[in-house]
C-alpha cells in the first residue's frame, strides 16, 4: 500500500512469483489526513462457508514499510514568576504532560495533560 500525505488515494500492488497479480487503488472523496500506521499483518484464513475467504500458501519477501521520522521537538524553557514553562511544536492527537523528577528515576506530573493540536504548545509546571 502507498499513500502520499494529503492525497485522497491509496494504492498498492500484489505480486506472485515476481509477476503482478493485482493492482489495488482506492480514492476517497477528500484528502486523507492524520493517518497513522500501527500494525502490519500478513494473514491467511480458510473458508467460512460463504465463499468469501482466501487460503494462501507462500513466502512473504521484500516487505518494505517507510514512515517519516518523528518530528523532533524544539524545546524552549523559561522560568516566569518562579514557574517553569516549556514551549514546543506539538502533534495532533498526542497527549502531553510536563513531568518533574529529583532523581531521574521517579517522575511526577508537573502539569495537567493537554491534547496537541499541531501548533505551539506551552506547558506550565505547578
Amino acid at each position: 500500500m502507498a499513500h502520499v500525505s494529503g492525497d485522497p488515494g491509496l494504492s498498492g500492488e500484489v505480486f506472485t512469483n515476481g509477476i503482478l497479480y493485482a493492482s489495488l487503488t482506492n480514492t476517497f472523496p477528500s484528502a486523507i489526513t492524520d493517518i497513522r500506521l500501527d500494525t502490519i499483518a500478513v494473514s491467511s484464513y480458510q473458508d467460512d462457508g460463504f465463499g468469501d475467504t482466501v487460503l494462501a500458501h507462500g513466502t512473504v519477501a521484500n516487505l518494505v514499510v517507510t514512515v517519516p521520522p518523528p518530528r523532533g521537538p524544539k524545546f524552549d524553557r523559561v522560568i516566569q514568576h518562579a514557574i517553569w514553562q516549556v514551549q514546543f511544536a506539538d502533534r495532533t492527537n498526542w497527549m502531553f504532560t510536563l513531568e518533574r523528577s529529583t532523581d531521574l528515576f521517579s517522575w511526577t506530573n508537573a502539569s495537567s495533560t493537554t491534547s496537541g493540536v499541531d501548533n505551539l504548545l506551552i506547558l506550565q509546571g505547578y
